[in-house]
């Protein structure tokens, strides 16, 4: 531990913690007081690498050294007014605490206007760049529990812990629906529904922002707008796509999302149909400021302004395409080395290039955003504050997130759950490590790490055996590409009563994740293959970020249970699932596809009904039990554009044990003037029933829920005649007349 970060602690635990002399701050008077270049400063964000001893872009981990002479450059010299960490810090709570109290001490005595400084960090399943917190599964994870609620208290747990080190925001959720499985963030996403994007994107910005300021974080959606879809599939690639769809498609979780509270964005890097949205004012001030009404903080995504220049081409030099962002409307920039932005920014205002109001309406923004946060008054709030950090109380809830997310996609001849006294062989990669459980950006960036962090992890391995007992679990290690290990593995399924088989991917993040082909690696296929004709059932886990192609392998395997990316909690969540103790009932968030080129969503057009072709549907998953519906209504069965309208079913367990089941609710425009998809999911809900019970879940529909965007990029319900479908069944009804309807 370094000399300054020892001071800095003896100081906090000598004087209390920092004050800011602000009192109730009002944000007119402070602006008032700004010079343009204090004010340029809060627009700046930097990595806290710049500020660290170490050649940069990189710096080493723990322990960590703060650079006095950058750390003065930045904060005293340059008034920047965020710092934010990327992906090769992994800290305690306690080592995160000491750092940011630097930076505030710094903030505090080298600046005229003693502004707080806002830190933020990625935390996209947990404070997941923390040593000792709890992780919950990541995003693709959480959508398929269909449970809102428990969304929203994952992020609860999330924004407790990150606040607890000191850390007052958060760079999630990501908010667009994840249409290419291709894509390497697709496990960052809630799936490809924007309903089921937009239900789970409130539930975490709500988780984040509800509670008191002890336990409150800024919330961020990401990235805005069209940066799921890439053309080629590659991470950080354009987008090509017809507004009106890229609006019906992408805009309801970000209006979702801002409704519930979030205050910032971050934009996409890319560009949509040659548009870099970092310079489009259109997308950023008149969509999304204007037109949504977002009123929090618009943030540049790592070194995206620059991008305007050497990416994207669209600007002569860095000079130019710092005036197109921020005329754009973007109030914070993400440099995220190179303070030259500030002194471009400066000379630019001075010129008249970009307009005083404009950089007031930005520092506005962000000084509002520390107000709410709360940070005038107490930037690191006491640690005695955070009783239950890293507690088992919040792996309790990870454990049950986790376990409502598995998804039990076959289960022939009820091979599923085990019996507790079976003998099993457990083997496949992912078998023994926590990387598979935790996927990227988990302790560090690619996530490659996570068993050197946390060497007590609880692995699949480890969670079955304390389930069954040593005795009744043989283990064989089949590392990826390892071929002379399939024989181990295959001349040990003789002795067993079945296989557990638990294959993936190795952990990626972002460009790092970029593929040719989804299919599995090779060499786990032919290990299943070869088990699979030994005669014993197979059991896969797998443990991945997006659907791999198993095609070839499918109909071998007895029981496939997809754990997607499901956090430290993971492990023992799927041995609860295989040996009983927990009935599945997580769906699938997307389509799982047949093949490398059978990239389908389940909302797909009319005219390619003939090549629809998957492998297991949108909205599929398997119980131990079974689930009957009937009496499905639809009262009245003429909607008036400014009524509602019910669709009520009855659900019955009609097997032997308790469940829980989603009940989903899909509509189909029937004819429209742009060519409707097959359905769309317009509600579900989750429903835990006892064996025999009966249960009648009813939705309201409005106008609004029947609309989409039209080619005037309009938002519009159009009469006409529609379906309503749950459970297989099927109801008619009708809208009376047409209606323009707003986000």
């Amino acid at each position: 531990m370094t000399l300054r970060i020892v001071l800095c602690a003896i100081l906090v635990i000598c004087c209390g913690p920092i004050e800011f002399s602000h009192g109730q701050t009002d944000v007119e008077t402070l602006l008032s007081q700004m010079t343009l270049k204090e004010k340029i400063g809060q627009m700046t964000m930097i990595t806290l690498n710049a500020v660290s001893k170490g050649d940069l872009p990189f710096t080493p981990k723990e322990p960590h050294e703060f650079d006095p002479e950058r750390l003065k450059r930045v904060i005293t010299d340059y008034q920047v007014g965020t710092i934010f960490n990327i992906g090769h810090h992994a800290f305690s709570k306690s080592y995160w605490r000491q750092i940011v109290t630097e930076l505030q001490n710094q903030t505090r005595t080298g600046t005229r206007l003693k502004i707080p400084l806002l830190y933020g960090v990625d935390a996209l399943h947990g404070m997941s760049f923390s040593t000792d917190a709890t992780f919950t599964p990541h995003q693709i994870g959480l959508a398929a529990t269909w449970n809102p609620d428990l969304v929203r208290q994952a992020s609860r747990i999330t924004a407790y812990e990150a606040r607890a080190a000191g850390i007052p925001w958060v760079f999630s959720p990501a908010a667009e629906p994840g249409r290419n499985p291709i894509h390497s963030r697709f496990y960052e996403s809630f799936g490809e529904d924007p309903l089921l994007c937009a239900a789970m994107t409130a539930a975490t910005v709500s988780g984040y922002t509800e509670a008191d300021t002890y336990e409150r974080v800024g919330a961020t959606l990401k990235h805005f707008i069209g940066y799921t879809i890439p053309r080629t599939g590659r991470d950080r690639s354009g987008a090509d796509m017809a507004e009106h769809m890229l609006r019906d498609i992408f805009l309801p979780p970000y209006a979702a999302g801002i409704k519930a509270g979030a205050q910032s964005v971050i934009l996409n890097l890319a560009d949509v149909n040659g548009l870099p949205i970092h310079g489009s004012r259109y997308w950023v001030q008149g969509v999304l400021k204007d037109e949504l009404g977002f009123k929090g903080v618009v943030v540049s995504d790592w070194n995206s302004v620059d991008y305007l220049y050497f990416h994207h081409h669209v600007a002569k030099d860095s000079r130019q395409a710092i005036e197109q962002a921020v005329n754009a409307g973007i109030d914070l920039v993400m440099v995220p080395f190179d303070l030259t932005f500030v002194d471009h920014l400066e000379s630019l205002v001075n010129e008249g290039r970009v307009a005083v109001t404009r950089i007031d309406d930005a520092v506005r923004r962000v000084l509002t955003f520390k107000k709410d946060l709360g940070l005038f008054e107490e930037p690191i709030l006491p640690e005695t504050r955070y009783p239950l950090y890293g507690s088992e109380t919040f792996a309790a809830v990870s454990r049950r997130a986790a376990a409502e997310s598995l998804t039990l996609l076959k289960n022939t001849n009820k091979t599923l759950p085990l019996a507790k006294t079976a003998k099993v062989l457990v083997t496949g990669f992912g078998a023994d490590t926590m990387t598979t459980l935790n996927g990227g950006w988990s302790y560090t960036w690619q996530g490659r790490e996570a068993d050197a962090y946390n060497p007590e992890g609880v692995t699949i391995l480890d969670a079955i055996r304390a389930q069954v007992g040593e005795d009744h679990v043989v283990f064989v290690e089949t590392a990826l590409d390892r071929s002379d290990q399939i024989d181990s593995a295959v001349n040990a399924a003789t002795g067993v009563d079945a296989v557990i088989l638990c294959l993936g991917e190795i952990p990626y993040a972002e460009v790092f994740g970029n593929i040719d082909d989804l299919t599995l690696n090779p060499s786990q296929l032919e290990l299943a293959r070869r088990l699979g004709e030994r005669g014993k059932p197979v059991i896969v886990v797998l443990t991945q970020g997006r659907p791999t192609i198993i095609s070839t392998i499918e109909k071998k395997m007895d029981a496939i249970l997809l754990a997607y990316l499901p956090g430290n909690e993971g492990g023992h969540a799927i041995a609860d699932v295989l040996f009983g103790r927990v009935n599945p009932s997580g769906k699938l968030p997307y389509t799982y596809p047949a093949g490398p080129n059978a990239l389908f969503t389940y909302d797909h057009k009319h005219s390619e009904i003939y090549s629809f072709h998957v492998l297991y549907p949108f909205g599929w998953g398997l119980s131990y039990t079974e689930f009957s519906y009937q009496n499905l209504r639809v009262s009245p069965n003429r909607l008036y554009p400014a009524d509602t309208l019910t669709v009520s079913v009855e659900v019955t367990n009609t097997g032997d044990r308790p469940g829980q089941e989603v009940v989903q609710l899909f509509i189909s425009d029937l004819y429209a003037s742009i060519s409707p998809p097959v359905k769309r999911l317009k509600g579900f809900q989750k429903v835990a029933l006892s064996q025999g019970e009966t249960q009648t879940v009813t939705f309201t529909l409005t106008a609004k829920d029947l609309a989409f965007v039209n080619a005037e990029n309009h938002l519009t319900a159009e009469a006409g005649e529609f379906t309503a479908s749950i459970g297989g069944l099927n109801e008619p009804f009708i809208l009376t007349a047409s209606r323009e309807v707003t986000w």
